[in-house]
Parts: structure tokens; sequence; C-alpha cells
């Protein structure tokens, strides 16, 4: 709906079937589905991404199954604003989105219904809390607002140091979602 034309997914030993839950995708070309095994091979699979497909690829995606990136006005075409955005300048080599914390919005169960529709109460950009089903803040152990996830021109990126840091080559650099 985006502009997505192909997604690269990494499965580091995930336990609920995935690959037979999106077998059709796989089928159809539009999920290029790769197994990375061991502990905490997140940036070994991002660097793999980038290297074996990023020929391919104008722009790419770096999210967790977990992560999405939600346009504020309904029908944008992602590669066409990316397009106009990295013509006005041709210095960027990437947009980092700011992640933004959703927690339980009060929900015991999950409820019918998409992720994206049902949790919608969010943590307000310099916090690191949600409030839970009682009203009581949870606060989060790990980073908050404060950390991107990116969207880069693979051709102007080296590595990535860490799944929030792609190390840009020379002259380039990232710029925010603003």
């Amino acid at each position: 709906i985006i502009g997505v034309s192909i997604i690269y997914l990494y499965d580091n030993n995930s336990a609920d079937n995935m690959r037979d839950k999106i077998s059709d995708f796989i089928e159809s070309g539009f999920v290029v589905y790769e197994v990375i095994h061991g502990e905490r091979r997140q940036c070994d699979a991002y660097n793999d991404a980038l290297h074996k497909y990023g020929a391919k690829c104008k722009y790419m995606a770096f999210f967790d199954c977990d992560e999405f990136l939600m346009p504020k006005i309904k029908g944008v075409n992602i590669t066409q604003l990316l397009d106009k955005y990295f013509k006005a300048n041709g210095n960027i080599g990437g947009v980092g989105f700011n992640w933004c914390l959703f927690g339980s919005s009060g929900y015991i169960d999950k409820p019918d219904g998409l992720v994206s529709e049902n949790y919608v109460w969010r943590a307000a950009d310099d916090e690191k809390t949600d409030r839970g089903s009682d009203g009581k803040r949870i606060n989060y152990e790990k980073e908050g607002n404060d950390i991107v996830k990116s969207i880069i021109s693979p051709r102007l990126v080296k590595y990535f140091a860490s799944p929030h840091f792609p190390i840009y080559r020379y002259g380039y650099y990232s710029v925010n979602q603003d």
C-alpha cells in the first residue's frame, strides 16, 4: 500500500512457524526468507541484507517484525516521498525515524483486529513509560523514543554499527523524518 515491493525477512530462531504462515508471500517472491541462527544476530542480519541485496534496491528499510512505519497521510507512496527528499539534497544517505513506544493500551487480552488500530496509546516523546490496564505507569528498562530505525539508500551506507546506527559513506548523512 505504501510502495514496498519486496521484503527481505531474516528469521532468527523464531518458534512460531513463521515460514509456514507466510509461505504464499515467499512463493510469490514478495518475501525473500532467510534464516540466521545464534544469539544477538540482528546487526549481522542487517549487514547481510545490505551487502547481499542492496545493489537490487533503490531504498531499504531496516525494521523488526514488531515495528511499524505509519505515514501520517493515507495513500502516501513512501518511494515517491523518499525520491523527493533525496533529490532535494544530494548528500542524504538515509532517513532516521524515531521510535514511538506503544504499550498495552490498557488491554489485558489481545483484542480482535489490527495491532495498528488497537494499540494506540504511546509514551510521550520524552518518556520511557506507558500506562497499564490499571492506569499505573509502567517503566521500560530499554531505550525510549530517542532510538531510530532507518530507511537508507544502500549504495550510500557502508554497514550497520548497531541496528539503530548505519555508517554512511564519506559525505553522506541521515536526516530525521521532519
